[in-house]
């Protein structure tokens, strides 16, 4: 456990209303970068005691204080982390989707004949355009990248956002940038391999119809905390996070690792992460949450509702 928290004397006697919420405002939720304190509201510390506290005495007895360490405050004093890269590819930084001023892990590996490509509309079968009926040829010959293009698939009628061609298996394009440096243990993940499905997520597409492998490495490591970063920060990036937070790890997002395509895009890809209980932080702020000594009461608070929701 984390060496400037002692839990001995909870492990040992149990502990009281009083004293955790004296422990919570005093020492848990540090803020490492000023040696201060996060605030969390004495209703959500009410709250959360009350829910370990089984047989509602005010006092978590050894056993109900050991459920709370397990599920709980173990988590936020000794996070398990993984860093998820998303799309750092050659197309995105110098290519045909290059993101401009983006400093020079998981990748996007189309086929070439995508559903998303604007080269490829007269392989598919396109209905609508941004919500309106193609009644003619010339329509059909005025889409262009940015428009919403609805198809009948074999997954039935799915709406795409077109694109210019990028990252197509067996070009330079799909490589990952020679800038980037991993570990040898990382694991890539490859997205958006079938030709019908667009899928900003690394999880899998965004139907849900062929998860990637993403989901199984995380739980095989018992990951608790999931830190996003890379391109584009309104689409795959906010997917990603999203889809991180929808299976419930704690998501964290490196704002200043991560670059988009829209400004106002942008700023609503932040309000919605942030409406999900994601916390943004920057490049210099990782390594003390890493380590359990920076530690957010939001995170904690959506752990929380995590372990009442789940039933377990």
């Amino acid at each position: 456990m984390n060496d400037q928290i002692n839990l001995e004397e909870f492990r040992k006697d149990g502990i009281s209303a009083e004293r955790f919420a004296s422990f919570v405002k005093s020492q848990l939720f540090q803020n490492s970068s000023n040696k201060s304190h996060y605030s969390i509201s004495d209703d959500k510390i009410v709250e959360i005691f009350k829910f370990f506290d089984e047989d509602q005495d005010g006092y978590l007895n050894k056993s109900e204080y050991d459920e709370l360490e397990e599920k709980w405050l173990s988590c936020i004093l000794k996070p398990r982390c993984a860093l998820i890269i998303v799309d750092i590819q050659n197309d995105f930084i110098d290519g045909s989707h290059a993101i401009e001023e983006f400093p020079a892990n998981h990748r996007d590996c189309h086929p070439d004949n995508h559903i998303s490509f604007i080269d490829n509309i007269d392989l598919w079968k396109p209905v609508a355009v941004d919500g309106q009926h193609l009644v003619s040829k010339e329509s059909k010959n005025s889409i262009e990248p940015g428009n919403i293009v609805t198809f009948n698939t074999s997954f039935g009628q799915i709406d795409v956002n077109i694109h210019l061609k990028h990252c197509v298996q067996g070009t330079k394009g799909v490589d990952l940038h020679q800038d980037l440096k991993f570990i040898a243990s990382a694991k890539r993940v490859f997205k958006g391999l079938n030709p019908e499905l667009e899928s900003y997520s690394a999880f899998g597409d965004d139907l849900g119809k062929q998860p990637t492998e993403l989901a199984s490495i995380l739980k095989s490591a018992n990951i608790t905390d999931v830190f996003v970063c890379g391109i584009a920060y309104d689409y795959c990036v906010r997917a990603t996070a999203l889809g991180a937070n929808a299976l419930g790890y704690r998501t964290i997002v490196i704002d200043d690792a991560c670059r988009g395509t829209d400004l106002v895009k942008i700023q609503r890809t932040k309000q919605e992460l942030e409406d999900k209980a994601c916390v943004l932080v920057r490049s210099d702020q990782v390594e003390s949450m890493v380590k359990g000594l920076d530690r957010r009461p939001e995170l904690a608070c959506y752990l929380y509702t995590k372990i009442v929701t789940s039933g377990n």
